[in-house]
């Protein structure tokens, strides 16, 4: 069922679709608008409507890797580390070059107290982006 719903490639939406929104200028733009509006929610701490508008992006664009990783910081707050996991993890297929994705995968490992795990990761998000400070500051806890 999920390949249904998954674009074909980045930016470029599944058959279903597109015959259920024909305009993807349309898609693209009501994505932007949920996400700022989802991201404004969660800076004000309300993490379930948020995380309710970041389902709304992910049904539009399953790929969208910012709503995804936004998911996860929700359902890490949440205490739903498993879950944040399986985000991050699915995130990472999508964008294996990303490096907040490793930054976040290193703070779930690091929640899970396998600390030689979550060292891995925050050196994969530098290695990547030799300047992110969050991934040095939390290698160096």
């Amino acid at each position: 069922m999920r390949d249904l719903i998954y674009p074909v490639e980045p930016n470029q939406f599944h058959p279903s679709v597109q015959k259920r929104h024909p305009d993807l200028r349309y898609i693209q733009t009501k994505i932007e608008e949920l996400f700022v509006e989802a991201a404004k929610i969660l800076t004000l701490g309300d993490f379930d409507k948020a995380l309710e508008l970041f389902e709304k992006v992910l049904e539009l664009d399953p790929q969208h890797i910012k709503a995804l990783e936004a998911k996860a910081v929700i359902l890490i707050k949440k205490e739903k580390i498993e879950e944040a996991q399986e985000v991050i993890e699915g995130a990472l297929k999508i964008d294996p070059e990303n490096a907040r994705l490793y930054y976040r995968l290193g703070q779930i490992y690091y929640r899970k107290k396998d600390l030689d795990a979550a060292l891995e990761q925050f050196t994969k998000a530098i290695d990547l982006e030799p300047l992110y400070p969050a991934a040095y500051m939390a290698r160096s806890q």
